[in-house]
């Protein structure tokens, strides 16, 4: 009675790992597929100049209030909405002291406000 249990586990041991491995010999990976996104152009002497300039401020942030230049950040914050006014327009701008949050600004519809009562 023993014998034949561990020959009947035996042969379903063997035939799971049979199938499994034939079922691995067969598999084949999907094709991958690239999701194309939008492309920009990107003027690099451009985007070379903003990076320069944006560096210059001195937004370093001190414990010591003594220390803390306010005029660097909200000179910051107004170069970078003069120099990327697009950005700015299509973003909600939340400030935490001296920190930017941009949101995804709300886009407000009539067909909104009238499903949303």
């Amino acid at each position: 009675m023993l014998k034949k249990l561990l020959l009947s586990s035996i042969f379903i041991i063997g035939a799971l790992l049979s199938i499994a491995f034939v079922r691995t010999l067969m598999h084949s990976a999907p094709e991958p597929t690239v999701n194309v996104g939008l492309t920009a152009d990107i003027d690099g002497e451009a985007a070379t100049n903003n990076l320069a300039a944006s560096i210059r401020f001195k937004t370093i942030s001190h414990q010591d209030k003594e220390k803390f230049s306010p005029q660097e950040f909200e000179g910051f914050i107004k170069w970078a909405a003069d120099t990327y006014p697009e950005f700015h327009s299509a973003m909600q701008l939340e400030m935490l002291e001296y920190t930017l949050l941009f949101k995804k600004a709300q886009v407000f519809s009539l067909k909104t406000a009238q499903s949303n009562p």
